[in-house]
């Protein structure tokens, strides 16, 4: 009786298995697959081609594992589950990611010393400024605050990341006689409390929210108009400006699209900081190339009504190129800004204070050399805008193609 019993298993467990292999089959072979993953940002494995070449080499099983791991039935659910456990059990990370009880999420620290990589990007950068200021260009310098070196979430028992350091050990280098700058993570740090600070930030995003925004353009403001000769003082105070918030929608932060959407983010802050004249209507804008509207390109999501929505709807997408042109600056002032999606709140700020802006995304332009892009316009003032977590790598690559330099 009881090895008929444990027979009857066997072919119980055989006949589970086949069923499972055959209906993944079936959903593999019937359903579209899923060219891109919203939540891990990556294009996913698709169905290789079977040939008898792929098959004899081991190619085809080493494409189909991947195909077969990225496309399984339920696979978001089945990671979702997994991150849920993961929470269940106070792990310290989940998925490299620290989340507090009050669902600020941060992501684990990098612990790597200050590296000749941060020694080539400031090199290049007084290069490029020491070229610059040669030609009679300006070049100012703002450092945006990431909030990974702005923020005290982790609990005390995780050691400190060395973000801080590394920020320090590059403006040690920084040529600080050609380059007018303002450290605005550090003037954060003077004027805040640490839970002043967290007001300025969204806890399931890596950036900075509007409050936090209009306060670094200010300071930004205020670096071009002690040190510029082409700056214009156009809508200064912040009365000029009108808040707007749409607490009404749900916010998509981009750590917590990495979680699946397992973190409440109620209570994000889903803001605008406008000028009551309008201008930013007023602008001429070409988008790659492309006119636009102001609401064709800035908080697409919200004049939209879309919901949920996320830090590029609410603001700006990172592009290549951004054109605009400010009828409200007579006097001519040509402005090429140099920026990371930290600036993508604010740039259109920036512009009312020169009358022809360039935005532009050095991350967005990798078959195109800088320095000969520049030599083609008649710039009067380069503005960096970056965060003070990216100060190494394709963005300071100003003389030479980053696809040669990637090889």
């Amino acid at each position: 009786m009881i090895r008929q019993i444990e027979k009857a298993r066997k072919w119980i467990l055989i006949i589970l298995f086949f069923a499972f292999i055959f209906t993944v089959f079936f959903y593999l072979t019937a359903s579209a697959d899923i060219e891109v993953s919203d939540v891990e940002k990556r294009e996913l494995a698709q169905n290789p081609d079977l040939s008898i070449e792929n098959v004899s080499s081991g190619e085809y099983m080493d494409d189909f594992e991947s195909y077969f791991l990225d496309q399984f039935p339920g696979r978001n659910i089945w990671l979702k589950s997994y991150l849920q456990y993961q929470q269940m059990t106070n792990k310290t990370y989940i998925f490299d990611y620290y989340v507090s009880d009050a669902n600020w999420i941060i992501p684990k620290p990098s612990y790597s010393e200050p590296s000749s990589h941060i020694d080539d990007a400031v090199k290049n950068l007084n290069e490029f400024a020491s070229t610059m200021k040669s030609e009679g260009k300006e070049v100012h310098f703002a450092s945006l605050p990431h909030k990974v070196n702005t923020i005290d979430i982790l609990p005390s028992y995780i050691e400190e990341g060395k973000g801080i350091e590394k920020k320090d050990y590059f403006f040690s280098k920084f040529d600080h006689e050609n380059i007018p700058m303002v450290d605005v993570g550090k003037e954060f740090k003077e004027e805040y409390t640490d839970e002043e600070l967290k007001e300025r930030y969204f806890k399931t995003d890596h950036h900075w929210n509007m409050y936090g925004a209009f306060e670094g353009y200010q300071k930004v403001a205020s670096l071009l108009s002690n040190n510029s000769a082409y700056y214009t003082p156009i809508n200064e105070d912040e009365s000029d400006y009108e808040l707007t918030c749409q607490n009404d929608k749900q916010f998509i932060g981009s750590y917590n699209n990495q979680l699946y959407l397992t973190v409440d983010a109620t209570g994000e802050k889903i803001c605008h900081m406008l000028p009551k004249d309008d201008l930013f209507d007023r602008y001429q804008i070409t988008w790659n190339g492309k006119d636009r509207s102001f609401k064709q390109v800035y908080g697409t999501d919200i004049f939209r009504d879309n919901n949920p929505v996320d830090f590029g709807g609410l603001y700006m997408n990172n592009t290549a190129e951004i054109k605009i042109e400010n009828p409200a600056v007579k006097e001519e002032s040509r402005l090429l800004i140099l920026k990371d999606s930290y600036a993508n709140p604010i740039a259109f700020h920036v512009a009312q204070h020169f009358s022809d802006t360039t935005v532009y995304d050095i991350r967005y332009n990798d078959d195109q050399i800088l320095t000969e892009y520049i030599a083609d316009k008649d710039f009067d003032v380069v503005l960096f805008l970056y965060n003070d977590a990216m100060l190494q790598g394709e963005s300071f690559r100003f003389s030479t193609p980053m696809k040669e330099e990637t090889k």
